[in-house]
């Protein structure tokens, strides 16, 4: 996965779309969101850091 050779640092939530998550922000986080029909295809938003 790019994120990690990227920013070793962050820890990476995988969510699928449509689901609650707490809000915040946090630097060392990044949720990357997918179609929960498709598990295994490609990643709905660019995941950014926060």
């Amino acid at each position: 996965m790019q994120i990690n050779s990227d920013r070793p640092d962050v820890a990476i939530e995988v969510v699928q779309d449509g689901t609650n998550v707490a809000p915040g922000y946090n630097a060392y986080s990044v949720r990357v969101y997918f179609d929960a029909g498709n598990a295994s295809g490609p990643v709905l938003y660019t995941p950014v850091v926060g």
